[in-house]
């Protein structure tokens, strides 16, 4: 699927489906010629099956920084309250604790939230106490932190959240109708969705090609709660902040390489 955005993007003919089908069992195929010479670019593909393709490209001192966060001397540790939280944390629990809920339980965040925490308010002051540890600790290591929340790293932004998942509960019916169709045990019942109590922590950078091998979400199971992840979250931020940042340098890499050959064309033209 990767291989055949790349080729859509540079022009590159692909075989239609059923052409390796049809040439295993003798038939002939016609084959659409490649593009002309003239527009040839270079394509790197690299493997992304082999290790951690998060850190095949990432410089030493990243790496190294990286494996520092996941160590016991960095673990990031949980205020007991919200007293003296982070202005954001703050502000965000002022908001959210007046803010309605859906139909499910779950706050409804206001336009232009201070955090993007997505809870039932039972929920609220646990995310709200991660949220704050995390600020913290973001701040603590030099990187801007921002409404939403927005953390800048190597010149990168990167925004995260955590969410509350929802989990199905059956209920019997209170009033079944005896004069209707008779209806099975399992029709019997209602099923509603409630918040579950299990919280997520997700970097929302979408999931890019290029990022694969960036690890996203952070959730409770049930042998470990989100509370003891927080170091993995952190060393995900950067590692995810690393990427992007390459990403773009070998954007505006290959846009001026393209703009370059572009010139050589334009004056090696009649």
């Amino acid at each position: 699927m990767g291989l055949a955005k790349i080729c859509r993007k540079h022009g590159i003919p692909c075989p239609p489906p059923g052409y390796w089908a049809k040439l295993q069992h003798g038939k002939e195929c016609a084959q659409t010629p490649l593009p002309e010479r003239d527009n040839d670019v270079e394509i790197a593909i690299r493997d992304s099956l082999r290790g951690d393709s998060a850190s095949l490209h990432l410089g030493k001192s990243i790496l190294h920084q990286v494996e520092t966060e996941r160590t016991k001397e960095t673990r990031i540790e949980l205020s007991d309250s919200l007293r003296g939280a982070h202005e954001l944390v703050r502000r965000a629990n002022q908001e959210l604790q007046s803010a309605c809920t859906n139909e499910h339980n779950i706050i409804v965040c206001p336009d232009n939230s201070m955090l993007n925490v997505v809870t039932s308010k039972a929920s609220l002051r646990r995310a709200l106490l991660i949220m704050d540890a995390l600020l913290k600790a973001l701040e603590r290591r030099d990187y801007e932190v921002s409404s939403g929340p927005t953390v800048t790293i190597f010149e990168t932004s990167v925004r995260f959240g955590i969410t509350e998942s929802l989990e199905a509960r059956r209920e019997p019916c209170e009033d079944h109708n005896l004069d209707g169709a008779y209806e099975f045990g399992h029709n019997r019942f209602n099923e509603r969705r409630q918040p579950s109590g299990r919280l997520s922590l997700e970097i929302q950078e979408g999931a890019p090609y290029w990022a694969s091998g960036c690890r996203r979400t952070w959730r409770d199971t049930k042998t470990k709660r989100l509370e003891d992840r927080l170091s993995s979250f952190m060393a995900g931020l950067i590692t995810m902040a690393a990427r992007i940042k390459e990403h773009n340098e070998e954007q505006e890499r290959e846009a001026e390489l393209r703009r370059q050959e572009e010139l050589v064309r334009h004056d090696l033209a009649p």
